[in-house]
C-alpha cells in the first residue's frame, strides 16, 4: 500500500470537506455522519471525534499552562536574587 510521506494535506482536506458540508447545506456533524455510517454506525463517528477533542483540549491547556508556570518560576527565581542580595 502507498502511504503519503505527509498525511497532514489528506486530514486538511477531510477537515475542508466536512466544513463545506456544513458550511453550504447547513447539517451539522451528526447528521453528515449518519448520513455516512448510518444510524449505529455514527457512534463510531462521535467517539472518535470526541477522543480527538479530549487529546486537543489536553494539548491546549499544556501549551497555555506552560507560560504561567514558566513565569512562576521565573518571578520566584527573582525573588530569590533580590533576598539574596540584601
Amino acid at each position: 500500500m502507498l502511504l503519503p510521506s505527509n498525511p497532514l494535506p489528506l486530514a486538511a482536506i477531510a477537515c475542508a470537506l466536512t466544513g463545506w458540508v456544513g458550511a453550504v447545506y447547513g447539517i451539522n456533524f451528526p447528521i453528515f455522519a449518519r448520513a455516512a455510517f448510518g444510524v449505529r454506525g455514527t457512534y463510531v463517528a462521535v467517539v472518535c471525534r470526541a477522543a480527538a477533542a479530549i487529546i486537543w483540549f489536553g494539548t491546549q491547556s499544556y501549551q497555555g499552562a506552560s507560560p504561567i508556570v514558566l513565569d512562576a518560576h521565573l518571578s520566584s527565581s527573582k525573588a530569590q536574587v533580590v533576598n539574596a542580595s540584601k
